[in-house]
């Protein structure tokens, strides 16, 4: 995972040993991602775990999945962009972690999007943290 993923931890701990958590978010939806990291790292003490700036994710696909599968919940910041975009975080991560029960927590950061999120992830439950 060390070529294109990085990961946070309280103090900057080394992450064994500690349940591993997946920020998945579009590049461009990176600004919430400090915000959605301090409050997971304050409420639990884990490793949070984001793809690097500049990896290509259609390159790393197997590699990213071998990635994935080790997680123990993916959180996804849910933007209009990722609504309306084709990416990697719909098509890709969000199949695969439906398919392989690994746990999913949405978190919605802008108001007015709930019917556009029921089309792309359907009645998957979501924290709505957009008020």
């Amino acid at each position: 995972m060390d070529d294109f993923m990085e990961y946070k931890t309280r103090g900057q701990s080394e992450p064994y040993g500690k349940p591993r958590v997946f920020l998945c978010s579009l590049p461009e939806d990176r600004g919430c991602f400090e915000i959605l990291t301090e409050k997971i790292l304050n409420k639990q003490n884990c490793s949070i775990w984001y793809v690097k700036d500049a990896v290509n994710l259609n390159e790393a696909s197997d590699d990213y999945i071998a990635a994935i599968s080790q997680m123990q919940l993916v959180v996804i910041p849910v933007t209009n962009k990722l609504l309306s975009a084709h990416s990697t975080v719909t098509e890709t991560v969000l199949p695969y972690c439906l398919a392989n029960c690994i746990p999913v927590l949405p978190i919605v950061q802008e108001t007015g999007i709930v019917e556009k999120y029921a089309e792309v992830f359907g009645n998957l439950q979501f924290l709505d943290s957009s008020s």
